[in-house]
């Protein structure tokens, strides 16, 4: 069967990096940085740099582990990045997604 019904579970290798929307971005930034040991790689500033609206943080030596978006909507995702095996283990792991209807506005991709 093309798509049966009992496709369960993904086994990533490893996480790779999350973004997430939210209105406290000040706050959720200084506990990345000051209390979990982030640095700041990566940021989007408004009104001549006074307004951070977007944020990039790295506890490792990617880009960033995961990032923020001031945004008024609280506690989003936007996406989530998963290493996997190969090119089947993603098309599967699209297909169990689908099958639980979750909402996607965009199916696997690659980028940074």
């Amino acid at each position: 069967e093309p798509w049966p019904d009992d496709l369960r579970g993904m086994a990533p290798s490893r996480f790779d990096h999350c973004l997430l929307y939210g209105d406290d971005l000040d706050g959720t930034v200084k506990l990345f940085i000051d209390i979990l040991g982030f640095n700041l790689t990566e940021q989007i500033v408004a009104d001549g740099g006074k307004l951070q609206i977007a944020a990039f943080l790295a506890c490792s030596n990617k880009a960033h582990d995961v990032a923020f978006i001031r945004q008024p909507v609280k506690n989003r995702l936007h996406h989530a990045s998963f290493q996997l095996g190969n090119w089947n283990e993603v098309l599967r792991a699209a297909d169990i997604i689908s099958k639980r209807k979750v909402p996607l506005d965009l199916g696997p991709t690659r980028h940074g």
